[in-house]
């Protein structure tokens, strides 16, 4: 087990999506070896904000139409789908769904 100090990046912390690689060399009174890399990078992400601007109109006696736009935080990844809810309760007991699958600049 290794200890050492908490080090923040230069530019004032984590940025979402962003690719990080991380190496290590060990020092001893000789010198440095020779690093030690991590084999895949990291990029911290999180779950997207919600979607903006969602409205529900009545099309006809059967069917509504949703509209929405992107959210304003992917979470540093891209949007791949959007969950569709629906229900006749505004505590979605008894809700029903679809999977739009997301369509860029569509």
């Amino acid at each position: 087990s290794c200890s050492g100090s908490l080090v923040v990046p230069s530019h004032g912390g984590l940025v979402k999506g962003l690719e990080y690689y991380g190496r290590v060399f060990a020092v001893n009174s000789l010198g440095y070896s020779v690093p030690g890399e991590a084999e895949n990078f990291q990029a911290p992400m999180i779950v997207p904000s919600a979607p903006t601007g969602v409205t529900l109109d009545v099309v006809s006696s059967t069917e509504l139409m949703v509209l929405f736009g992107s959210p304003s935080d992917n979470g540093g990844t891209s949007v791949t789908a959007y969950l569709i809810e629906w229900a006749t309760s505004s505590l979605f007991l008894d809700v029903e769904s679809t999977t739009l699958d997301y369509l860029a600049g569509g």
